[in-house]
């Protein structure tokens, strides 16, 4: 109820007549005028002022009402759009950083990677809470990927590179290995990766029909897509400098000057397992 020491003591001897009437809602509510009567302690306030300010109180009531009802279901509407888009900025951050991926994501790994500011620190973590068991299951089940038999030498060879700290070496083999799978799985030759690839994706709009029920398929698209989009992204030699990111381009012309780290060498393992999944996806 709003302070009625500044009143004279006919108005004041009024105010508390008609307190009784009020609800303690109403008290609570009439209380936030307090700083308007303040404001007007200079002056002295008859019964008939202060019966205005009660009836213009009591007649946006119902506006306040209306606006409250609708206020929390427009915060739950708010809440749960926000529950649907965390994923899609979590897998956002996955495609930026070139990690493919197709499992289903945690609540704890989707905040991990919609609250940093450096993707691939949780990307390390996420390898290194198992020691690495992730990344050595989809190195074994590529090996024996009737795919990856035209290569099997140079598989062996560039996980010995990868297993002994040979990033460098390592990289220059998996570049090799996943430019022959996109020629494979896409059944299209040309030298030109972006038609490769975009011929994986191409089958996989047209067989998958893409819902709610399709998150996982979806994660795998999307990563992959934009994992490739930087893989391949050309630059000029001698007028653009190195990107930061992977780069097919610079690798295979021998133009990186980079050292490349362990995460890197696991990005493109799981590039490559993407590419056996969606044409698994795309022939089914």
């Amino acid at each position: 109820m709003a302070n009625t020491n500044f009143f004279d003591d006919e108005t004041r001897a009024h105010i508390m007549r008609v307190k009784g009437t009020f609800s303690i809602q109403d008290q609570e509510y009439i209380s936030s005028f307090t700083p308007l009567l303040e404001e007007l302690r200079a002056y002295r306030i008859s019964p008939e002022v202060f019966k205005q300010i009660q009836r213009i109180t009591e007649s946006i009531r119902p506006f306040i009402d209306a606006i409250e009802k609708i206020q929390k279901p427009f915060l739950d509407l708010a809440e749960k759009a926000f529950r649907v888009t965390r994923p899609y900025f979590a897998m956002k951050r996955l495609g930026e950083a070139q990690f493919v991926f197709w499992e289903s994501m945690t609540e704890d790994f989707i905040e991990g990677l919609i609250s940093t500011d450096n993707t691939d620190t949780v990307l390390e973590c996420y390898e290194k809470q198992d020691n690495y068991q992730k990344s050595n299951k989809i190195i074994e089940a590529c090996h024996i990927h009737p795919f990856i038999a035209p290569n099997k030498d140079l598989f062996k060879q560039t996980i010995e590179a990868y297993n002994g700290g040979h990033y460098n070496l390592a990289v220059l083999g998996f570049f090799v290995i996943i430019d022959n799978m996109l020629s494979t799985v896409s059944n299209n030759t040309t030298s030109k990766n972006s038609i490769r690839y975009q011929a994986i994706l191409d089958k996989v709009e047209n067989h998958v029909p893409f819902n709610n029920d399709d998150y996982v398929v979806i994660t795998l698209y999307f990563t992959f897509k934009h994992t490739a989009d930087t893989f391949y992204c050309s630059s000029q030699f001698g007028e653009d400098s190195e990107p930061s990111l992977l780069n097919r381009h610079w690798v295979a012309h021998g133009r990186s000057e980079k050292e490349y780290t362990r995460l890197d060498c696991i990005k493109l393992i799981y590039f490559l397992y993407g590419i056996l999944l969606l044409g698994k996806i795309a022939n089914e």
